[in-house]
């Protein structure tokens, strides 16, 4: 007899009861063991999460756009909504504190720094009042105290680790390679803000290894760049100006530093992609809309229960270098055919001025 005829068999000799309750059973069991292993949309379904924004400026715009473009996906996934706040410093970094303890006490389920000092006014707001910081970016995180480590971050912060100190190197090279003429380089520094003082000691050791004078200027700030430019960049000692990854500069080169370079035949090598705008002729680092994507992605492990203690730190997960043809062809830039082939992407952003 066949294994299908022997259960059939000792089926038969089962009570009608016990028929039907397995019956039943097997009816039931599926519909049962469906509901227990998909809570997490029920879970979540019409919730609302409560965002507190941080920004120094509108600078920060990008990256906070790409971060709320993903968080829609996650909206649209689970059927949550997404309220945010924003605290815009305007400009006034002096005001970041203030505005970073009122979000602490308005308790929003996350607080999002837009930026590096963004992140080390939350870090401060938050020391005795612990909440959930997700960083857009911030360079050199563990050596400014915002983390323990980059793979267990130990507090109430994790996010996206720009890695634009120790891309600095890198930016030197591509500078030197698309300008092979050039011997002296500028760069400007706030050392008050440690990723543009680590930035200062790396540039200046790279520039040594490929025979590049670099000079730092050191500011106090944004307002000493806006109102000394034209005594500190001259064509005589400057052919080329590096910009840092630092906030307060970023903000004012394109009005302070951008159109007296670009008067003087002066090329700048742009910090953050948004720079090709604003004057720069070249840049090279991540997209700032991917970044905030990604730092979407870690908050919405806290959302669904992760702590920032356990969310290892990530780095950008694509780096490009950038031209920008507008600014080539108006400064009569002669580059090389390689860095052509080189680049990821040509625009033609041209500056307002």
């Amino acid at each position: 007899m066949s294994a299908m005829s022997a259960t059939s068999v000792t089926a038969r000799r089962l009570p009608c009861r016990t028929l039907l309750l397995a019956l039943l059973t097997s009816l039931l069991l599926p519909t049962f063991a469906l509901s227990i292993q998909q809570p997490t949309n029920g879970a979540h379904h019409n919730k609302q999460y409560r965002f507190a924004v941080l920004l120094a400026g509108d600078h920060r715009t990008p990256r906070i756009d790409g971060f709320k473009q993903e968080m829609a996906r996650h909206g649209d996934q689970y059927g949550v909504h997404h309220v945010y706040t924003f605290f815009n410093a305007e400009g006034n970094s002096s005001q970041l504190l203030p505005l970073a303890r009122q979000i602490v006490a308005s308790h929003p389920d996350v607080a999002i720094a837009a930026g590096g000092i963004e992140a080390d006014a939350l870090k401060l707001a938050t020391d005795e009042a612990p909440l959930p910081v997700v960083f857009l970016f911030s360079a050199s995180c563990v050596e400014r105290g915002q983390i323990e480590s980059i793979r267990h971050p130990g507090g109430n912060l994790t996010g996206i680790d720009s890695n634009d100190t120790v891309l600095t190197e890198k930016r030197l090279w591509y500078l030197h390679k698309m300008l092979p003429g050039i011997k002296h380089v500028t760069c400007f520094s706030i050392p008050t803000i440690g990723s543009s003082a680590e930035s200062a000691v790396l540039a200046v050791e790279a520039g040594k290894k490929l025979g590049l004078e670099v000079r730092i200027i050191d500011l106090e700030s944004k307002d000493e760049l806006k109102s000394k430019a034209q005594q500190l960049v001259r064509r005589d000692n400057t052919d080329a100006i590096l910009l840092f990854p630092c906030g307060p500069i970023h903000q004012v080169f394109g009005e302070a530093l951008a159109p007296l370079a670009t008067e003087l035949g002066i090329p700048i090598f742009g910090d953050f992609d948004d720079s090709l705008a604003k004057g720069a002729f070249a840049h090279y680092g991540s997209l700032q809309s991917a970044d905030g994507a990604q730092a979407a992605r870690l908050a919405i492990k806290i959302l669904h229960g992760a702590s920032p203690a356990d969310i290892p730190v990530e780095i950008p997960q694509h780096y490009e270098l950038v031209l920008n043809r507008s600014m080539i062809e108006r400064l009569k830039l002669n580059l090389p055919p390689q860095i052509w082939r080189l680049a990821d992407r040509i625009v033609d952003a041209a500056p307002a001025f």
